[in-house]
């Protein structure tokens, strides 16, 4: 059995100061294929991939919520389905629970990550 984990972007190929704030390259990163090859290592027991379950809870509820954000088809299904009048209170149940995780957040001293100067990510 053959396994290549790959992104179109290698991170070791990405100069990060030159694409600071560049949308495209977070959505990349933390996305569910990233979340589902960090899943795969971690069952594969792979050493430096064993406990990464909260990073992959945080891949994911940035996925999702890309997605609810970024929705741009009148088609879409589960978090790319639009808003509509008759949708909102489902996708309030949705999405909610994604933002109070976020609003849970801290840093390595316990600090909620929105009343950091880097809360941006979060409150924005």
């Amino acid at each position: 059995m053959g396994l290549n984990f790959a992104n179109k972007i290698s991170a070791s190929h990405v100069d990060w100061r030159k694409n600071i704030m560049k949308v495209r390259l977070a959505a990349e990163t933390l996305s569910s294929s990233t979340a589902d090859a960090l899943e795969a290592l971690n069952c594969l027991n792979v050493s430096e991939f064993k406990n990464v379950e909260e990073t992959i809870k945080f891949i994911r509820t940035i996925d999702r919520l890309f997605d609810f954000l970024n929705t741009r088809s009148p088609f879409g299904k589960g978090f790319k389905k639009p808003l509509y009048q008759n949708n909102v209170e489902k996708q309030k149940g949705i999405i909610l629970p994604l933002i109070k995780y976020l609003l849970k957040l801290t840093d390595v001293k316990g600090i909620p990550i929105s009343s950091t100067p880097r809360k941006t990510f979060v409150i924005g």
